[in-house]
């Protein structure tokens, strides 16, 4: 054993002490970090061997990080849409890259954001995280449902700008009138009113309702669909009759049945529900009318529930699923790869990457408008600043009495 090797000993402890302080003062910066998990320094004996290589010797201690992934944080609300928290077992995936060629990567922090990709006409909107990873997921099938697969492959990045989704227009299929005949009014008397309707390029159409008194308690109901594209526009008079304390007497659903010279046709049918029909003295009076389908809706804005569905909400009130946020698991988190801004890479070590649906698995689920807090527990993380505190003073002094004996037994040979 060398002179020298006394200094080993209090050497690697403060060398291990500042690792520790770093660990520390990392956690506590991130104390408010969404998603962030708080890691620990372990030590441990080191035995080295002398300068034979067969007699070991005490080398002070082997400072080691240990990451805690798997340790789950509190769930906070946050109000805002593109805040999304996991309860449970799992990470979100995301790529570093829009094509996703670029490295896989699993985080905690569902703090996402919309970003501009190639500003200008042909820019692209994308989900994007706080590092400006790409979120990924899986995409709508156009059936309702989503293209679910097993692999990385199967997600892709989440496109949301206008230009990338669109709703479809609906035809008009059930349109409904409330209204009040009146009962006193002479033979020969007409009254209309109009309900818009859709066809199926979303074009909206005048359906004009006139009716003609013919008898004490008796009305023809005449349907005239107003558009320059129908081929089938005007059609059979309906005879609507009451009891004479007003109540309706007749058929209640009218079928109306347009044809529209549209690309890709037009036919279709209008169930017009007039059940709401009453005779009383006065005047004509509607009370209300309402009808289904839609023109043409652009995206205007995202909506997330607990199943990690993405949907847009559409200029026309409708709204569809556009992606599906997978919940990505390993076996063992811990031994995931720590990457920049709470993001982990994909390791061997840690077991077999799985993606799994949030409504069909009781491992975890999602937790809209809400974000998963730092681990970091700050009583804790000042408690064990002071003891390296204590650990890092005392192996100095060791260190400085070493030094002490060294320089004695020097001057005591010369």
């Amino acid at each position: 054993m060398t002179s020298f090797s006394i200094f080993t000993q209090p050497t690697s402890a403060m060398r291990a002490n500042t690792l520790s302080f770093n660990v520390i003062g990392d956690n506590i910066a991130n104390a408010v970090t969404p998603g962030f998990k708080a890691a620990d320094t372990r030590f441990r004996e080191q035995v080295i061997a002398d300068g034979g290589g067969s007699t070991p010797s005490l080398g002070g201690i082997k400072p080691n990080i240990q990451h805690f992934i798997d340790k789950q944080g509190i769930i906070e609300a946050t109000n805002r849409t593109l805040d999304i928290a996991i309860d449970g077992n799992g990470f979100f995936v995301t790529n570093s890259a829009s094509d996703v060629r670029g490295e896989f990567q699993l985080t905690r922090a569902g703090q996402f954001d919309l970003t501009v990709v190639d500003p200008g006409p042909t820019e692209k909107t994308f989900i994007t995280d706080g590092s400006g990873n790409f979120v990924l997921g899986w995409p709508a099938d156009g059936l309702g449902g989503f293209i679910a697969g097993d692999g990385l492959n199967s997600l892709g990045p989440m496109q949301v700008d206008p230009s990338a989704h669109t709703l479809a227009a609906t035809a008009t299929t059930i349109a409904d009138l409330d209204a009040v005949l009146p009962s006193d009014s002479a033979v020969g008397f007409s009254t209309s009113t109009g309900i818009g309707v859709f066809d199926e390029a979303g074009n909206e159409n005048l359906m004009k309702l006139t009716f003609t008194k013919t008898a004490i308690n008796t009305w023809d109901l005449d349907i005239e669909v107003e558009n320059s594209n129908l081929t089938t526009g005007v059609f059979p008079t309906t005879a609507v009759t009451f009891t004479s304390a007003g109540v309706l007497t007749s058929a209640s659903t009218v079928t109306v049945a347009p044809t529209y010279t549209l690309p890709g046709g037009g036919a279709g049918s209008i169930a017009l529900d007039i059940a709401g029909l009453n005779e009383f003295a006065g005047t004509f009076t509607v009370i209300s009318s309402s009808r289904d389908g839609s023109i043409v809706g652009q995206l205007q804005s995202l909506s997330v529930d607990n199943n990690g569905i993405i949907a847009g909400n559409f200029s026309n009130g409708g709204s569809q699923g556009l992606y599906k946020l997978p919940i990505a698991t390993v076996t063992s988190p811990n031994l995931l790869l720590p990457r920049a801004n709470t993001h982990y890479a994909i390791s061997s070590a840690a077991g077999e990457l799985k993606l799994l649906e949030g409504n069909l698995t009781d491992q975890a689920q999602f937790i809209p408008s809400a974000l998963e807090a730092s681990t970091t527990s700050l009583d804790g993380e000042f408690t064990k600043m002071i003891q390296m505190q204590q650990s890092y003073t005392s192996n100095v002094r060791a260190y400085t009495v070493a030094e002490e004996m060294i320089r004695t037994a020097t001057d005591l040979k010369q």
